[in-house]
């Protein structure tokens, strides 16, 4: 039995993706060490790549009731008017992207033994969800819009749309006793350093789906519930730090060192979550019901590695 062929081709006015850039710094030292930095940072994004399926007749309103009761009204497809074929994938170069981020740094150079970095970036991410990746039928079903004949419908905040985000980094020399006349508390208690790293952001942004195939396009990735649009379920925040401490130790004069390192990383041990059960609802195609599914947006997966503590030495000459 053969199989209907899928076929992929350019749309005609495709052109290159373009991106536009725009940034505005303002920088002020605060006494000698310290300095603070106010930006904005713009990205415009025009252009951008997606694959659409084409071979549709245009979709047309159709009733689906709730299991718990009322229905709603969604666009649902209806044959493909070129039946020699399966999907159409077009290629097409109809979505664009906006980033615009606000920021506010203060770092401090080295002196007096200390210095740090940090900053606290707002941003929002709005496009109509691009991708350049969605090449395979089946594999890449997800990467595509809902509606592949109205795909800028999936205007919304973007995969990458973190609205907060802020990061300190920091080093301590802790050789205070360098200076000491005591032979014995100076070796002891000279040689050491401090640093540390972390990063707090708001957690990823998730698309809610509906099981099976609602708007009957053939494709069971995309469809989400009526009247949501996608990127509207959030995950819980990110935050993440790892700690370093070494000690140096002079082995010859101050020629030959060994350093004894050790490292936390993640030492709070926060379960940072990536992965969230994203099916609202299961729809059945014959009798055109939701049903609410019991553990939507419940946790599945973490993006962190739990604490890992690690002891090394190196000798350095």
């Amino acid at each position: 039995m053969s199989r209907t062929p899928d076929i992929y081709v350019f749309a005609k006015d495709y052109v290159q993706p373009l991106t536009h850039q725009f940034s505005l710094n303002l920088e002020q030292g605060l006494g000698n060490d310290y300095a603070l930095t106010i930006g904005y940072l713009g990205v415009r994004g025009q252009h951008l790549s997606r694959t659409r399926d084409v071979n549709r007749f245009p979709a047309e309103p159709t009733t689906l009731t709730y299991s718990t009761g009322g229905s709603a009204t969604i666009l649902r497809y209806n044959g493909r008017p070129n039946t020699g074929f399966g999907r159409i994938s077009l290629f097409d170069s109809g979505a664009d992207s906006y980033y615009h981020g606000g920021f506010v740094q203060i770092t401090k150079r080295f002196a007096n033994s200390f210095q740090f970095l940090t900053s606290y970036t707002y941003s929002k991410v709005i496009d109509s969800n691009p991708d350049f990746t969605s090449v395979v039928v089946g594999v890449d079903d997800g990467k595509n819009a809902q509606d592949t004949l109205n795909a800028n419908f999936e205007r919304g905040r973007g995969n990458a749309d973190i609205t907060n985000k802020f990061v300190f980094s920091g080093i301590w020399d802790i050789d205070y006793a360098r200076s000491l006349s005591n032979v014995v508390a100076r070796n002891l208690l000279r040689g050491y350093q401090l640093s540390i790293i972390s990063n707090v952001q708001s957690g990823r942004l998730f698309t809610a789906t509906v099981g099976s195939d609602p708007n009957n396009d053939g494709n069971t990735a995309t469809d989400r519930p009526p009247a949501i649009n996608r990127n509207t379920l959030g995950a819980p925040a990110f935050m993440t730090a790892d700690v370093r401490f070494t000690r140096d130790i002079a082995l010859k004069g101050e020629r030959v060192k060994l350093r004894i390192i050790f490292e936390a990383f993640n030492v709070t041990n926060r379960a940072n979550f990536n992965a969230l059960n994203r099916a609202a609802y299961t729809f059945n195609a014959t009798s055109r019901v939701l049903t609410p599914v019991a553990n939507f947006g419940t946790v599945t997966g973490t993006t962190s590695d739990p604490r890992i503590l690690q002891l090394a030495g190196k000798i350095t000459f």
